[in-house]
């Protein structure tokens, strides 16, 4: 029985943080692209700013009446690793993902989010259209 268990611990812990870390990858994806869909129905910019140190990002509506940002932490296990190719700039000192009324990204770019196993995923926004997609590779221009 001892020996059941030491195989199957392992397996069910290496299933759960896959599993987090796929519903992190789904969950952000879908945060983008809402803010995107926001974006164009309001018509004004949608904000997705991220917090490397805090493994943190939050929606952010500057000129949206009603709308609260939103804070999300990523689960336990679950963080940002490498760079993102999303750029601070202005006063904002954190990477973040913007979209205009039109629903084209200001700053586009790529977010990897990994778990504890090293396993990534890259959740990639298209500069051009702002198409969000998620993948197990890093997009081809990636450095």
């Amino acid at each position: 029985m001892m020996i059941i268990s030491a195989i199957a611990i392992p397996v069910v812990n290496g299933v759960l943080d896959n599993y987090k870390l796929n519903s992190e990858a789904r969950q952000l994806a879908e945060v983008l692209k809402v803010a995107r869909n926001e974006a164009i129905y309001y018509g004004q910019t949608v904000t997705i700013v991220f917090y490397p140190n805090d493994n943190s990002y939050m929606t952010r509506y500057v000129n949206i009446s009603g709308k609260k940002n939103t804070y999300h932490k990523l689960s336990n296990g679950i963080r940002y690793v490498g760079k993102t190719t999303f750029i601070p700039s202005g006063i904002e000192r954190n990477p973040y993902c913007a979209f205009n009324s039109a629903g084209t990204p200001v700053t586009a770019g790529t977010v990897t989010l990994a778990n504890k196993k090293g396993v990534k995923k890259y959740i990639i926004v298209n500069p051009v259209a702002g198409r969000v997609r998620i993948s197990d590779n890093p997009p081809q221009n990636w450095n």
